[in-house]
């Protein structure tokens, strides 16, 4: 019950809904997330010398023609491998009652990117959104990029990306976790890594 969270993605502006969470803003669909061979994980210290690893199950999203890739992370699926601080996660961090989604944008709009051939890959730096909890923030990303045999696309993290839980505003969900846990101290640095595989629409 001392976590903190992110993100991850992996990525981030969504919103409105269609069929699998994520609005489209009119564009075409060229790939669809496959949550299965998806991951997103992000790591949490307590006690100064305690690390621990957790993930999220449940990944919805797609990539737009031309534009980006955008997924949404359902936060009740969070895993700790502890039921009791799941419950507490989702209550107290994420307080899922009133966010319960994620959104993460990730650009992939480069010309590079999209004359990859299959079996290429590509290392690139971009700027990932992630809308968590109310707040909107910008985040830096090494991330490679690999156009698949069936003509997908593998997206994941070269460095895991940090993210901070006040720059969320779920400071005083970190602090209840570490008050609910009896520990003390959670670290306030939360390391996001992320691979996200998109098949064709």
């Amino acid at each position: 019950m001392r976590h903190l969270i992110i993100v991850a993605l992996s990525l981030l502006i969504v919103g409105a809904c269609s069929n699998n969470g994520v609005s489209t803003s009119g564009s075409q669909r060229s790939h669809v997330l496959n949550n299965e061979l998806s991951e997103l994980s992000f790591m949490s210290v307590k006690n100064n010398t305690i690390g621990e690893t957790h993930r999220f199950t449940s990944l919805s999203g797609f990539v737009a023609e031309g534009e980006q890739a955008q997924v949404q992370i359902n936060l009740a699926s969070v895993d700790t491998g502890i039921p009791i601080r799941n419950e507490r996660m989702r209550e107290h961090l994420f307080k899922i009652a009133q966010f319960a989604t994620a959104n993460i944008a990730v650009p992939l709009g480069d010309h590079r990117t999209q004359q990859l051939r299959k079996g290429q890959a590509l290392s690139r730096d971009i700027s990932l959104t992630l809308d968590l909890h109310g707040e909107t923030q910008t985040l830096s990303a090494r991330v490679n990029v690999t156009r698949l045999a069936d003509g997908g696309l593998l997206v994941q993290s070269l460095a895991p990306v940090t993210l901070n839980p006040a720059s969320f505003d779920m400071n005083a969900g970190v602090d209840k976790l570490r008050e609910l846990a009896g520990l003390t101290s959670i670290g306030r640095v939360v390391p996001v890594s992320f691979s996200l595989r998109f098949e064709p629409a």
